[in-house]
């Protein structure tokens, strides 16, 4: 006996149109529509739609079959869009719980599945003996040999029988078909009325908050789901207004940014103006100032070369604070010359005195000016400085070594090499030194090692020193610091 029954699957446009699902490899896909076999209890089938690309509507029916029978299962099946064909093309066996998925009718929504000559556990198959109806549980019926003719007898009588139930399930079938077609058509117009009118208010939206191209695109997809030529009309009205706002807004910021450009180069100029002027204001203050100063001065020239005393202390105080030494060394000897110069005060002027002959590299004058005072000259080899150094190691130079030991000389080398205040005031003058003596080697007894070549790199290294240029000037009259050559020739001369 050969039963054939049917069972047709409808693929619901509801809800899938926008469906964001994804399957094992990516695809998107609907949702599942699960169903049992009508006659076959045992035997389930779902199906649902997998679309080719994101982008795209095209789509084919992916389709799963599983056996819920605890045993193996045989049948023959097709998948059909057309209702009236009842052929079957393919044969499947299944295990307990297996499952078999494959795709089928490429952009269909109603899929038809067949099914018919089905056995279990492959009984009897190949005697064309199928099984029955069922509630769950295979019904497999027992065709033996003995009962043929009955089995032949049957097999007529049988499909008389299928054809009148397929008729009727076919009649069934095709009214829920249309039933359900309508529902689906229903639930796409208000589905797709949803789509619209998000799209739409969205657009409304980005528009009134200025993202007009945004604004465009939502305006677009509108249109995709409009469905009469009012919605088509309104989306329309919408675009042509999103453009003119777009270009109004488009044009206020030119102008807003054109006016803060215009803007801020006005205050950037005033600004700069600004800084320039006060710019020349303190120069001219500081100019003024100093003209002011420079007259001051001037007069106070005028009254010292008249001969006011406080004066001509003044300016040689001033004068030595400029570094302008031999202008210092004239006032001060003016000063000291000037009957108001009261000499128990202790030589305080002998002193400066003194260390502006030292400065000018006038030694002896220099001694002479502190052995004025036998006070001042023993206050000043006992004390500390560049010019008490000075006069102690050039001692033998200007004749004055009577009372210069060796321990004033060791004080005064360390003084060149460790004070303070050489360091701050004279510390190039100090370097100088150490390398004219360093060169002579007359003090290497004391700690100033003799190194001819040091000595020369370090003073012609300190040309700009007015004390080195006096060294290196010094030594070359004495052959040294020439080459061997010109050295011989200016000793032999």
């Amino acid at each position: 006996m050969k039963k054939i029954l049917l069972i047709i699957g409808i693929l619901l446009q509801v809800g899938l149109v926008y469906a964001q699902e994804r399957d094992n490899v990516g695809h998107r896909v609907g949702s599942w529509n699960i169903s049992s076999h009508n006659c076959f209890k045992g035997l389930s089938w779902k199906i649902r739609k997998s679309y080719y690309t994101d982008n795209s509507d095209k789509y084919t029916n992916e389709i799963e079959i599983k056996n819920n029978y605890g045993s193996t299962i045989t049948f023959s099946y097709n998948m059909s869009e057309n209702a009236n064909e009842t052929t079957t093309r393919y044969r499947k066996t299944l295990t307990p719980g297996q499952t078999y998925t494959s795709t089928y009718c490429p952009n269909v929504n109603l899929v038809i599945f067949y099914v018919n000559n089905v056995c279990f556990n492959n009984n009897n198959c190949k005697d064309g003996c199928y099984a029955q109806c069922d509630n769950g549980s295979p019904n497999q019926p027992n065709c033996g040999e003995a009962n043929s003719s009955t089995t032949n007898n049957n097999q007529k009588g049988t499909k008389q029988n299928d054809h009148t139930e397929y008729n009727q399930s076919k009649a069934d079938l095709e009214k829920q078909m249309a039933d359900k077609n309508a529902e689906i058509q229903k639930q796409n117009v208000e589905n797709r009325k949803q789509q619209f009118n998000r799209l739409y208010n969205e657009g409304i939206s980005l528009k009134n908050n200025g993202n007009f191209g945004v604004a465009k695109n939502r305006f677009n997809d509108a249109l995709k789901y409009a469905s009469n030529d009012n919605e088509r009309q309104q989306v329309q009205n919408a675009l042509n207004q999103n453009k003119a706002d777009g270009n109004t807004y488009v044009a206020q910021t030119a102008v807003e940014l054109t006016n803060t450009i215009s803007d801020g180069i006005q205050k950037q100029k005033e600004w700069s103006e600004a800084r320039k002027r006060e710019k020349e204001e303190r120069l001219q203050r500081i100019e003024d100032d100093k003209r002011n100063e420079e007259q001051k001065f001037i007069n106070e020239i005028d009254l010292a070369d008249k001969g006011d005393y406080k004066m001509q202390s003044w300016v040689a105080f001033s004068f030595y604070g400029k570094q302008k030494y031999e202008s210092a060394e004239e006032y001060y000897k003016m000063a000291i010359a000037n009957k108001e110069y009261n000499t128990s005060s202790g030589g305080s002027l002998n002193g400066v005195l003194a260390s502006c002959y030292a400065i000018n590299g006038k030694y002896l004058e220099q001694w002479n000016e502190l052995n004025k005072k036998d006070a001042l000259l023993k206050q000043y080899l006992n004390g500390n400085g560049f010019e008490r150094a000075m006069l102690i190691l050039f001692s033998k130079k200007y004749e004055i070594d009577v009372i210069v030991t060796d321990e004033m000389r060791k004080s005064a080398i360390e003084d060149l090499k460790n004070d303070s205040y050489v360091k701050i005031y004279h510390e190039s003058d100090a370097k100088a030194a150490l390398a004219y003596f360093q060169i002579t080697g007359e003090y290497e007894h004391l700690g100033i090692p003799k190194n001819e070549t040091v000595g020369l790199e370090a003073l012609t290294k300190s040309t700009s020193n007015q004390l080195a240029s006096y060294f290196v000037g010094s030594l070359y009259l004495q052959g040294i610091g020439l080459k061997k050559t010109r050295r011989k020739h200016l000793m032999a001369s």
